[in-house]
């Protein structure tokens, strides 16, 4: 699969200008390049009386009472103006609701889960709450997962269109990057069964509006979604399917995880927050809809047949785009006054940080796989922000010589088990690196500090693909055996209040 490069190579990219933190600096240069995106602490005190975890619209009177929300009064163009306020804002921490939007006649709320505080408090956990956490978290909802609790009726079918009725124009769907091929549903949580085992599955994915009645639903070849496709498509069958905008945080979290196929989403979303999801027959389809979602689109795919859609603004701050089924419209249903929820793409805070809640499954599957192989291995952490791929960081303690980082680096790209549905690590994965225990590696100044005076060892992996030569680098910035510890002593200062 595939080939050490040779030691020509190798050295070229020791010498010739990519050693140390010159090379991070290229490889994760711009705005996240010495970020913390770690674990953050949350106070039992951050949970006031009256809030009930879990909620949409108690998340977002939570946001506006912690000073966390801007509202924006003034008109804006769902066409690139929106994405202009949304990117501008996240620069200051802040989320947004645009109250009045161009042709629209529903509010829009976006950079809601920005950062891992957000995405706990959201859920109501307090302590410490990151990567490890959330993995933790998931781990116990399975155990207890909780079937949904369906009723009659909900605030989601207050508005009901059929027919002619249907038109997606008349939704607050912008277009964010001036380089997008239209305007895309970011934040719907996209509701199906497995035709395998009739469970419910439910994932974020792309969705661009080419009609007033018509979608295409993207789903990359890592996902569940992909893998329900191709098994509806060798019944010859179409498939039922919903997009939910505005649910409530504990089903969105779900709906960006890696939960097995052989378990129920939506019992796992109850799980995750302690409560059943209430659940509404769909009006058009045989699935059950989240009662207290914002607005929900149902229809049904023929997973046969595939438009290209994009361009659209993807991770990493580039464009992507691939042959989507096409979801025909049947019914949209929403609240009297629904907020329509948006997620800023592309390179944003609020679409990296999200996404690592896919990453703790992932990470942590590679991370198994190291200390089953690796005693030294302690911990790992696989970042969604900054470059155009991602980047994993690894702790090692008291390694066992010089050629074990190597050996640990060539595991990670090559890694073949997997315990969840998962692209090859190499499809994704560009950088791999070590550091030593002393190391935070959930801060880019720590982990830059590391390279800068520790980088023992570069190794390249090549692989020739349709498109060129791709290459992963993988950097050993652990401290070299037999070397006094006094010369890798930090410096440090007494810590005085000021």
């Amino acid at each position: 699969m595939s080939r050490t490069i040779d030691e020509g190579r190798r050295a070229f990219f020791k010498t010739a200008g990519f050693g140390g933190a010159a090379l991070l600096a290229c490889l994760y240069g711009g705005r996240h390049e010495v970020a913390a995106f770690g674990p953050e602490v949350i106070r039992q005190d951050e949970m006031p009386a009256g809030y009930h975890p879990g909620e949409f619209r108690d998340f977002l009177q939570l946001l506006n009472k912690r000073g966390e929300i801007v509202q924006i009064t003034e008109s804006v163009d769902l066409k690139h103006e929106l994405g202009g306020y949304l990117w501008a804002y996240e620069q200051k921490g802040k989320a947004v609701r645009f109250e009045r939007v161009k042709g629209a006649t529903m509010p829009i709320v976006g950079g809601l889960y920005q950062t891992w505080k957000r995405i706990g408090l959201s859920l109501g956990q307090t302590g410490t709450f990151g990567q490890k956490e959330t993995y933790g978290l998931f781990q116990s909802a399975m155990a207890r997962a909780l079937p949904p609790a369906k009723v009659p009726t909900g605030p989601v079918k207050e508005v009901i269109l059929k027919g002619e009725a249907i038109n997606m124009a008349k939704l607050p769907v912008p277009t964010l990057f001036e380089g997008d091929g239209g305007p895309y549903i970011t934040a719907g949580a996209g509701i199906c069964l497995n035709p395998e085992n009739g469970l419910y599955n439910v994932g974020i994915y792309r969705m661009q509006v080419i009609g007033k009645d018509r979608i295409l639903v993207w789903a990359f070849p890592g996902s569940d979604l992909h893998a329900i496709y191709k098994a509806y498509e060798a019944r010859g069958q179409e498939l039922d399917f919903a997009v939910a905008i505005g649910v409530d945080p504990a089903l969105f979290a779900t709906a960006v995880s890696k939960v097995p196929t052989n378990v129920d989403e939506l019992a796992v979303a109850g799980g995750v927050r302690g409560k059943p999801v209430t659940v509404v027959q769909g009006e058009t389809t045989g699935l059950l809809i989240p009662a207290y979602a914002e607005v929900v689109i149902e229809g049904r795919i023929n997973p046969k047949e595939r438009i290209t859609d994009g361009p659209f603004a993807d991770h990493g701050g580039i464009y992507k785009g691939g042959p989507s089924p096409v979801l025909k419209i049947s019914s949209v249903v929403h609240r009297k006054d629904p907020l329509f929820h948006v997620i800023l793409a592309g390179d944003s805070l609020e679409h990296c940080t999200a996404s690592e809640i896919l990453a703790c499954f992932w990470g942590q599957n590679i991370l198994d796989d190291l200390q089953a192989k690796f005693p030294g291995v302690k911990d790992l952490h696989l970042s969604w922000h900054g470059g155009t791929k991602k980047w994993v960081v690894v702790s090692v303690a008291g390694k066992q010589s010089e050629k074990e980082p190597k050996a640990i680096i060539e595991e990670i790209f090559n890694l073949a088990t997997t315990r969840y549905t998962m692209l090859p690590v190499s499809s994704y994965l560009r950088t791999a690196i070590l550091v030593d225990a002393d190391v935070d590696i959930y801060n880019m100044k720590d982990v830059v500090w590391a390279v800068g005076t520790r980088l023992a060892d570069c190794v390249a992996i090549g692989e020739e693909k349709a498109k060129g030569y791709e290459l992963r680098l993988g950097l050993d910035a652990t401290k070299r055996l037999g070397v006094a510890e006094s010369v890798y002593k930090r410096t440090k200062v007494t810590p005085v209040k000021v």
